[in-house]
Parts: structure tokens; sequence; C-alpha cells
């Protein structure tokens, strides 16, 4: 039988460092702090590349996480300013590693898990509708 241990905790190296996916609690703070974020993952398309134009703010932030390192204020300093390949080649492979199964699939599950306190993040993403009040007939 498998065990979590088995399944859990895939990681890779980037540039001969250690790098993880992102938990769920890393994600919903990077929801919390960066809103935009939730446009970006609403795209159902995501990649280090759009990470890059969407959130920059996030990146660093996003590389801390994914190096175990999430909140930690010196890694993330040192990550805003890694070069920029650098910073695509560590967030390519968080984003492959937190959703190995594309964006869509793991939008519809964090929209399960996460709509109850953040709203749903595809509909967060869009500016709310508003009712204009009606103008009195001259």
């Amino acid at each position: 039988m498998t065990s979590l241990l088995d399944i859990a905790g895939k990681s890779d190296t980037v540039h001969g460092v250690n790098v993880n996916g992102i938990s769920i609690a890393d994600i919903t703070a990077l929801l919390k702090t960066f809103p935009e974020l939730q446009k970006a993952l609403a795209g159902r398309s995501l990649s280090g590349e759009v990470l890059m134009e969407l959130v920059p703010g996030a990146v660093p932030h996003i590389i801390a996480a994914g190096v175990g390192e999430a909140g930690n204020e010196k890694f993330i300093a040192h990550a805003a300013t890694m070069g920029l390949e650098f910073q695509i080649d560590f967030v390519s492979k968080i984003v492959e590693l937190t959703m190995p199964g594309g964006v869509g699939p793991f939008m519809e599950k964090l929209n399960k898990v996460l709509g109850k306190h953040l709203g749903s993040v595809e509909a967060s993403a869009e500016a709310p509708a508003t009712k204009s009040p009606k103008q009195p007939k001259p």
C-alpha cells in the first residue's frame, strides 16, 4: 500500500537548488498579499512568463516559498535581485511542481477548498457587477 511519504513532497532542482511545489497555506498567503495573482490563476494558462508579466511583485515570494523559505525576508530579498532568466527558471519549475495536472484542474480544486474563504478565484479576478441608480425622467 502506498503511504503519504510515497506521494507527497515531489521536488526537483533548479540551478542546483532544491525546489518544491508550494503548499495551500503558501498559496492562500500569496493570494491575500497579491490579489492580482488571482487574475493570473484564473487565466487557465500559467507559466513563469505569465507570472512575471501579471504579478512581478509576487515572484520573489513564490521563489522563497518554492525553496522552503516562505515569508523569509532574506530569501525574498535575494530572489528579488536574481536575474530575469533565473527567476523564470525557478518560477516555472515551482508552478510545474505545484500544479502537475495543469492550471485548469488545479483551479477547480482550489476554488472548492478556498472558495468559502476568498471567494471564487475566477469570480474575484473579474470586476464586480454594479448597478447605477435610475435617473429620474425629465
